[in-house]
């Protein structure tokens, strides 16, 4: 059976140890983190150096950047929920993430309309051939 909390002195402690714990925890899973990114990136170089042939090179420098680009993910999330952003921070990445995404919108819509208008000048032409060829 679960023990009953008689007062709120002894639930604050437990939160509190909870708490020590999880921090605590939360180290341990960083520095566990950094160690196994740091095994990882001591195999790729040994591999970029021991390559064989260009395709072994060529995983081996997929692989240097995949573990860039995991490690500075890695480095953003702890930054972010180390130093939190404040809301008008909040709101200024959320802005920015709209209008990027408008952006792509806009340059996926410009992408469709001269393809369309390339589809037209093809046609136009090919009618041009065919109307010489008789």
């Amino acid at each position: 059976m679960m023990n009953e909390i008689n007062s709120s002195e002894n639930l604050f402690e437990i939160v509190n140890n909870e708490q020590e714990i999880s921090a605590t925890n939360y180290n341990e899973l960083l520095q566990k983190f950094a160690n196994i990114m740091k095994e990882i990136n001591a195999k790729i170089h040994i591999g970029k150096q021991n390559s064989q042939s260009n395709t072994e090179d060529g995983i081996f420098k997929d692989l240097e950047n995949n573990y860039i680009e995991l490690n500075n993910t890695h480095l953003a999330l702890v930054s972010y929920f180390t130093n939190p952003p404040n809301d008008e921070e909040k709101e200024l990445i959320s802005k920015t993430a709209s209008i990027r995404k408008t952006m792509e919108d806009f340059a996926k819509f410009a992408n469709e309309i001269q393809k369309i208008s390339l589809d037209e000048k093809l046609e136009n032409i090919m009618s041009r051939l065919i109307n010489f060829a008789r």
